[in-house]
C-alpha cells in the first residue's frame, strides 16, 4: 500500500497536484492541514480515499475538517493532525500520547514545515515538511511517501519537489 502525506500547502494547490502526478498511481493521500482552500475543489474527481484535517489557518467556516482523523491502512492505525494543538513546537509528546491513547501506531502530523521522520515508543512520527512554505535548510518544498507491505512493515521516505525552491 501506498499513502500521499502532504501538508502546509497554503494556497498553493498546484503543488499538492505536482506530488500527485509524481506518486501516482497510491492509494490513499493525507493532508494534515494548512490547506487554506477546499480540498475537494482542488482534487476534483479522485479515485483514493483522501483524509484532511484542520491546520491553524483552515479557520473559515466554510470548511469541514476535523481537528484530528483516525485511519486503519494495513493492520495500522494512523493518528492524522496537523500539531498545533498537540504543542509540536515544543516536542512531540503529547502529539506521541495521543497517537497511544487512540491505539495508533503512527502519527502524520504537520504544522512545523520541516519535514521528518522518527520511530518512538513504537509510534512512527511522520511530519511532511511542507509543500509551500519549507522552513528547513534546503527550503525544497517536501512531502512524504509510506509504503506498507504485505507484512505490514512501514517505510516512510521524505520526497522533494524536483526543480522547485521557494525562500
Amino acid at each position: 500500500m501506498k499513502i500521499l502525506i502532504v501538508s502546509d500547502t497554503h494556497r498553493k494547490h498546484a503543488l499538492i497536484l505536482k506530488a500527485i502526478g509524481l506518486e501516482a498511481p497510491f492509494d490513499a493521500l493525507i493532508h494534515c492541514g494548512d490547506i487554506e482552500g477546499d480540498i475537494d475543489a482542488i482534487l476534483d474527481d479522485v479515485e483514493y480515499p483522501v483524509t484532511v484535517v484542520r491546520g491553524n489557518m483552515d479557520n473559515s467556516p466554510w470548511y469541514s475538517y476535523e481537528d484530528d482523523e483516525i485511519i486503519e491502512a494495513k493492520g495500522h492505525k494512523i493518528f492524522v493532525t496537523h500539531g498545533h494543538k498537540y504543542g509540536v513546537n515544543y516536542g512531540l509528546n503529547d502529539l506521541k500520547q495521543a497517537a497511544k491513547e487512540a491505539e495508533c501506531d503512527i502519527a502524520c502530523y504537520g504544522h512545523l514545515h520541516v519535514p521528518a521522520v522518527a520511530e518512538e515508543d513504537g509510534v512512527l512520527l511522520i511530519n511532511p515538511g511542507s509543500l509551500a512554505q519549507p522552513r528547513q535548510n534546503s527550503a525544497k518544498p517536501s512531502y512524504c511517501v509510506l509504503m506498507i507491505d504485505e507484512a505490514g512493515r512501514l517505510d516512510a521516505e521524505i520526497r522533494y519537489l524536483p526543480g522547485y525552491l521557494l525562500i
